[in-house]
């Protein structure tokens, strides 16, 4: 939450950002996006819709 707010601030609204995360040895896919007054993050756990997959780079 961290990274994505010095990142993008109070920017970038509406728009999922998808980040890797490591914890305990394992790797999770956490989809963090910028709401009207708050942060949200999600784990990203089985198929997931197009639309919201991005490459990041």
């Amino acid at each position: 939450m961290d990274k994505h707010r010095l990142k993008y601030g109070t920017g970038n609204k509406y728009h999922h950002v998808v980040y890797s995360v490591g914890y305990r040895d394992r790797h999770y896919q956490i989809e963090v996006v910028t709401r009207k007054t708050t942060i949200s993050a999600t784990v990203i756990t089985g198929c997931r819709n197009l639309t919201r997959v991005h490459h990041q780079q």
